[in-house]
């Protein structure tokens, strides 16, 4: 069978351009650089290849339902729940054993007790070591709104800006865009990221709404000219596991590796 290589499948794969020191517990911050040209009036898919810093690390003793029991660390309890003034939203990762790959956000935790969204796979993760990261927000992956990591287009409407859908962890697209409260760009100009939609007569804040990792992006370029995106983070060194969603949902999975792969590498 002829090999199918994903640099031919720029649209769906996106592979990392930039890495650094792939050995585990080596990864620099950031470890790679990815630059995404938009071209002016043209959608462009994209995957986010990246992770952001882990914050605990510790070992699998026992597992039920959609909780882990841990050992290694002693935590708070929800310290990593998202919810009052914790906006930033966590994942827990397994690094080895049967279920290496399994990604998950955690809903809650006890002080050795971690719990996720999904429901935990088939195979045994005791004994499995475990890492926990902050996982991307809008606002963390572009960019602060009034500062973006490249040059989307703002506007005082969503119809004449730059506008941006990622897979939220349903599968579905939330679209938004780069608000700006004035028609010129003056010294007192203000930014934010808004849902394209308003919710009556307001607009929606997506800053800290959670972009899944190993999920999509869509941009469309509005403005005249083509645009730069650029992401930055970590490169994992293990390998990842992903649920394929079922119809009608749209499934868009980065390619994991700071290189091009067969699609028989990965499958």
């Amino acid at each position: 069978m002829k090999k199918i290589n994903l640099t031919h499948l720029s649209t769906i794969l996106m592979s990392l351009i930039v890495g650094t020191n792939l050995q585990a517990g080596n990864l620099a911050t950031p470890s790679g650089i990815l630059q995404v040209t938009v071209p002016s009036g043209k959608r462009v898919l994209l995957a986010t290849p990246f992770v952001r810093p882990e914050v605990s690390r510790g070992s699998v003793v026992s597992s039920s339902g959609k909780t882990f029991t841990v050992s290694g660390s002693t935590y708070t309890a929800d310290q990593f729940k998202v919810g009052g003034a914790n906006l930033t939203p966590y994942i827990f990762e397994i690094l080895d054993g049967p279920n290496i790959g399994f990604v998950s956000f955690i809903t809650g935790n006890g002080s050795n007790t971690i719990t996720v969204e999904d429901s935990i796979p088939t195979g045994n993760p005791d004994n499995s070591r475990y890492v926990i990261r902050e996982d991307y927000t809008v606002s963390t992956l572009l960019g602060p709104a009034n500062a973006p990591f490249g040059n989307l287009a703002s506007a005082t409407t969503s119809a004449n800006a730059d506008q941006v859908s990622f897979f939220n962890s349903n599968g579905r697209l939330e679209t938004f865009f780069r608000y700006r409260n004035t028609a010129t760009v003056t010294t007192n100009t203000s930014y934010a990221w808004y849902l394209s939609t308003r919710n009556g007569t307001n607009w929606v804040s997506v800053a800290d709404r959670r972009v899944p990792y190993g999920q999509g992006l869509v941009v469309e370029r509005k403005a005249g000219t083509a645009g730069l995106i650029n992401l930055s983070g970590e490169l994992r060194s293990t390998r990842l596991r992903r649920e394929i969603l079922g119809f009608p949902r749209f499934n868009l999975v980065a390619n994991p590796n700071p290189f091009a792969n067969p699609l028989s590498d990965i499958s």
